[in-house]
């Protein structure tokens, strides 16, 4: 058996800093006023999972939030707006959904295209397409496709990969 060496972890988050003793941790959710909190990420830019389990000493996590808007994509009511021809970068996780509502009327013919990359390893992404909040009505779909567009907002959400996994997302829209 593989034995863990590791005394323990130190969490930053703004000026403070918290050393956490042990060699595995259930890392805590934070809360900043306007702000979502989009968890932790090591010296080298990874996010990590909430179990976390250090490889080495000496790891320093920070803490990343993003600000809250109108417009972040993070619920349905606060969609991400895509404009056709634009190109849009956001960081989406495993298994949660992200939202975006297309400036288009209801029956264009639209694209949207996903470029991702991540990095916590991985080479494939699948996406699903569908559904309200709380709903399990999701279908893959497939980047770059056209199709008609029905209205309204469109359910998104990154899958087939392990939860905790954060994805650089570049997406573009375009009008077919």
């Amino acid at each position: 058996m593989l034995e863990n060496k590791v005394e323990g972890v130190t969490l930053r988050y703004g000026e403070a800093e918290q050393f956490l003793s042990g060699s595995h941790f259930a890392l805590p959710a934070l809360y900043r006023e306007g702000c979502t909190f989009l968890g932790w990420r090591d010296g080298e830019g990874n996010f990590v999972n909430s179990n976390y389990i250090p490889l080495k000493g000496g790891v320093v996590l920070e803490a990343v939030f993003e600000e809250q808007s109108a417009s972040d994509g993070r619920s349905e009511s606060s969609p991400f707006a895509l404009e056709a021809g634009k190109e849009y970068r956001l960081t989406a996780f495993a298994g949660e959904p992200f939202w975006v509502v297309p400036k288009a009327e209801a029956g264009d013919r639209i694209k949207i295209t996903f470029e991702w990359s991540t990095t916590s390893g991985g080479a494939s992404l699948c996406f699903l397409n569908g559904g309200s909040e709380g709903s399990d009505d999701l279908q893959e779909y497939q980047s770059g496709v056209s199709f008609t567009y029905g209205g309204g907002v469109m359910r998104f959400e990154c899958a087939r990969m392990p939860l905790g996994m954060s994805y650089c997302i570049t997406v573009r829209m375009e009008i077919v």
